[in-house]
């Protein structure tokens, strides 16, 4: 192999390994805003999780108890239904008074609802 086609070949290799360093570098930049959106957006979703909907028994709509684990229309109107029968709630517990209603769906919403 002579002089000329071995500097050659140097160059060639020089130069592609110069070419995907840079490129490699270009793409990581590009890359980085959109990690840091994913990563806000993920903290904006934590954030939402703390601001939890509170339902209050005695005053919520139908969309608003339907927004609870566990209870559909049906579950919400039987809610209402009992509201306006016997009065206002007195506590949480009093839903187990609620056709339908048991232990789980107050236990897996107990953080959410308020009298």
């Amino acid at each position: 192999m002579n002089t000329s086609l071995k500097a050659l070949l140097a160059i060639t290799f020089t130069a592609a390994v110069s070419f995907a360093t840079h490129y490699s570098y270009a793409q990581s930049l590009t890359e980085a805003p959109q990690k840091q959106l994913t990563s806000s957006a993920a903290t904006q979703a934590k954030g939402a999780e703390h601001k939890i909907q509170v339902v209050s028994l005695n005053k919520s709509t139908l969309e608003q108890l339907t927004t609870l684990k566990g209870v559909g229309q049906k579950k919400a109107q039987a809610i209402i239904t009992y509201r306006k029968q016997t009065g206002k709630f007195k506590s949480v517990d009093d839903l187990l008074n609620v056709k339908g209603i048991g232990a789980k769906v107050i236990a897996d919403n107990k953080s959410r609802l308020k009298v």
